[in-house]
C-alpha cells in the first residue's frame, strides 16, 4: 500500500508502455517490506532536462532508473559523476545460466573496457561498484567479459534464437544505427544465488 511515507523510484524514459521494471521491483519491494514504489515517468527528449530538474526537488524521491533515450543526456545533467558506471543485476531466483549484455554506441565511452564485478548481497544487499565499503563482499569468479563485435548479429545465443532479430527491430523502430553498437557479454553458469553480477565501465575525463 502506498502511504505518505512511501518513497519513489522514478523510471525515466520514453515511451513507457513497454516498461517492465515496475512489475519486477514493486513485488520484490513488497516481499521484503520496503516502503518504496517504482513509477514510470515519460519525458520526451525535448522536455527531459526540465523534467529531471523538477524531480530532483522532490523530498520523497529515493532514486531513479534511467532508460532510453535518456541515458547519455542524464550523464551531462549530473552535478557529480562517479568514476564507474555499469550494467548488471542480481542472480535471483536460481538459474542455470545468467547472461549480462552491454550494448554501447560508438559515441558512448569509446575507450572504456568493462570489468566483471560480482558481489555477495545476502547480508548487505546490492551495491554501487564505487562503494569502497563493499570491496570485502566481492567474489572471485572464473568468468570474464567478452567483446562480441558490433551490431545485433553479435548477440547470437542458443537460449534465445531471435534475440538479434529483437534488438535489430527495436533499433529500427527507434531510428538507431544498430551497426554502431558495441556488444559486451558475461555468461555465468550456475551463478551464486543472490549475488550481484555486473559489467563496470571505468570512466575517464
Amino acid at each position: 500500500m502506498i502511504t505518505g511515507k512511501t518513497t519513489l523510484v522514478a523510471h525515466l524514459g520514453y515511451p513507457t508502455a513497454g516498461f517492465k521494471a515496475p512489475m519486477i521491483y514493486n513485488p520484490w519491494f513488497e516481499r521484503r517490506g520496503i516502503d518504496a514504489v517504482v513509477v514510470p515517468m515519460g519525458f520526451k527528449p525535448e522536455d527531459y532536462a526540465a523534467g529531471l530538474n523538477g524531480l530532483r526537488r522532490l523530498t520523497n524521491l529515493r532514486g531513479a532508473l534511467v532508460t532510453m533515450p535518456h541515458k547519455v543526456a542524464t550523464l551531462a545533467l549530473m552535478d557529480e559523476v562517479t568514476p564507474t558506471s555499469g550494467v548488471g543485476g542480481q542472480a535471483e531466483p536460481p538459474a542455470e545460466v545468467y547472461v549480462v549484455d552491454a550494448l554501447l554506441h560508438d559515441d558512448v565511452w569509446p575507450d572504456a573496457k568493462p570489468e566483471l564485478r560480482i558481489y555477495d548481497t545476502v547480508v548487505r544487499g546490492i551495491t554501487h561498484p564505487d562503494n569502497p565499503m563493499r570491496q570485502g563482499d566481492r567474489l572471485d569468479m572464473l568468468e570474464s567479459v567478452q567483446f562480441l563485435g558490433r551490431g545485433p548479429h553479435a548477440l547470437r545465443m542458443a537460449e534465445f534464437a531471435r534475440y538479434p532479430e529483437l534488438v535489430a527491430t527495436v533499433c529500427e523502430q527507434a531510428g538507431w544505427d544498430a551497426s554502431r553498437l558495441r556488444v559486451f557479454r558475461c555468461r555465468v553458469r550456475y551463478p551464486i544465488y543472490g549475488s550481484q553480477i555486473g559489467l563496470a565501465f571505468p570512466l575517464t575525463d
